[in-house]
């Protein structure tokens, strides 16, 4: 054992937890070091638990899997319980008291509405451009228009961004794109492919932009990238982009493979039987 690593050590000491037949049994953030394989053999080891009728206390800041596996969850702050009880509500309040605890609770601006400049990017976002027009304020926020940096899949989420223009530009193209971790561009859109009109504007004009949808991609950690570019005498030109500029995460309670959900809905129909539904019945009655 002196040899071993800790996942292997944490492997070992799941294992024989689960062996020894507990009447409860209590997991610590024990899974986050293992591989997909190991993590779902000890799902399922849960489900056989819980079916049993045996007591999990699933110790995880993996929102995903505790809306995807507990019926009950509690939220702790500095020792003190802020929630007991159904899943989904204890996640929606840790997701605000993430918010609050990173930067003093504010309320969300109105789309237009002028905000102080308040908008710090990632300190390993990559900012270029010619600045003549600079983005001043963005925000990932959910539907009610609060600031959020957990999104839950399936939920309608904003992206907004404030863009101070320095000089004269005609046509602006605003823009996001959202990647993961790796870096694979995963999707993003903007005015000019959703032939979204943009106007003129002026040295000291100020533009709010806001892009809505629901999130429907896989659980992870995200980064949003925000742009304003435009095209002159034909060439695409880059007034800002800020690449990277906020990190996200997303929480499913529904298990998918691959990226992104396409909202299947699925049927089932047979459609002829089997032989021994057709056959005759025989025998003597």
């Amino acid at each position: 054992m002196k040899t071993y690593s800790s996942g292997m050590f944490l492997r070992l000491a799941f294992a024989v937890a689960v062996n020894v037949d507990p009447d409860v049994l209590i997991v610590d953030e024990a899974l986050a070091v293992g591989d997909i394989s190991f993590q779902a053999k000890c799902f399922r080891k849960f489900q056989e638990f819980k079916e049993r009728g045996k007591t999990i206390v699933f110790v995880s800041h993996a929102l995903d899997s505790v809306l995807r596996y507990c019926s009950r969850a509690i939220v702790l702050d500095g020792g003190h319980k802020v929630v007991d009880g159904d899943t989904k509500a204890a996640v929606d309040a840790y997701k605000k008291l993430m918010v609050t605890s990173s930067a003093p609770r504010r309320q969300a601006p109105a789309v237009g509405q002028q905000v102080p400049r308040q908008f710090t990017p990632d300190p390993q976002a990559l900012s270029y451009g010619d600045r003549r027009a600079e983005i001043v304020a963005g925000e990932l926020c959910d539907e009610t228009g609060q600031p959020v940096r957990l999104l839950q899949h399936g939920q309608p989420c904003l992206i907004r961004m404030q863009v101070r223009f320095q000089a004269t530009v005609a046509q602006p193209i605003f823009a996001y794109t959202i990647k993961d971790l790796r870096g694979w561009e995963l999707t993003g859109t903007n005015t000019f492919f959703k032939d979204i009109a943009t106007e003129t504007y002026h040295a000291g004009d100020l533009v709010a932009v806001e892009f809505r949808q629901i999130w429907n991609a896989q659980s992870g950690r995200y980064a949003l990238s925000l742009g304003c570019t435009g095209f002159e005498q034909g060439q695409l030109l880059a007034y800002h982009r800020l690449y990277d500029a906020l990190l996200f995460e997303v929480v499913s309670a529904e298990p998918m493979v691959g990226v992104y959900d396409l909202q299947s809905s699925i049927t089932v129909t047979k459609i002829s039987a089997g032989a021994e539904e057709t056959a005759p019945a025989t025998g003597n009655l």
